[in-house]
């Protein structure tokens, strides 16, 4: 689901990560993720409630040598042989 703006009324949309992040990386990835948190922001995502949009900004502003981008960048071309 998306919105419409801008001067051209094509629709934009809502997700960050639409049509360039397999979403399913969240799950096959969380436990870097965990480790990321913890290494890069001292948060143990375990134990802390995060609305969406906090979590998507936290793990858009982790850094290129986390583990999580890492593994993204690692297993991003053979997305379709996961489950």
């Amino acid at each position: 689901m998306g919105f419409y703006g801008g001067r051209s009324g094509k629709e934009v949309s809502a997700d960050p990560f639409k049509d360039t992040f397999d979403d399913r990386f969240f799950v096959w990835g969380w436990a870097q993720l965990e480790a990321d948190f913890l290494r890069e922001y001292r948060i143990d995502i375990s134990e802390m409630g995060l609305d969406w949009w906090r979590f998507i900004n936290l793990v858009q502003g982790l850094s290129s040598q986390s583990a999580f981008f890492r593994f993204v960048e690692t297993n991003k071309n053979s997305a379709a042989t996961y489950y």
